[in-house]
């Protein structure tokens, strides 16, 4: 997990921007390098160690069709004052009506 910390004006400001879309719209888009210059800076520290986490994936062993054919790693995260950190494990749940082929499993 990277460290957390308080972020710079820039970057509050840009996630108070992100929040308001979110509140706003039910989402936010932002490009790859837009979230780069975000996070990247003072709000995430050790983002090399992050990025590096995406390297070893575990195999999804909820798959409801039985495959082994994907890798996935999943975690809830709280934003709040400027601040991320993570939440404690909770399984990961997609309807069928949203994931008809592996939906329905937690």
């Amino acid at each position: 997990m990277p460290n957390v910390s308080t972020p710079t004006d820039s970057t509050a400001l840009a996630l108070a921007d992100v929040r308001a879309e979110i509140q706003g719209n039910g989402f936010a888009f932002r490009t790859g390098s837009e979230m780069r210059r975000i996070v990247a800076g003072e709000a995430v520290k050790d983002w090399s160690q992050f990025a590096s986490s995406w390297e070893n994936l575990g195999m999804d062993l909820y798959m409801a069709d039985g495959g082994t054919y994907r890798r996935r790693r999943f975690a809830a995260m709280r934003v709040w004052a400027g601040m991320i950190a993570r939440k404690p494990h909770q399984p990961h749940y997609q309807s069928r009506d949203y994931n008809p082929l592996n939906g329905g499993v937690e």
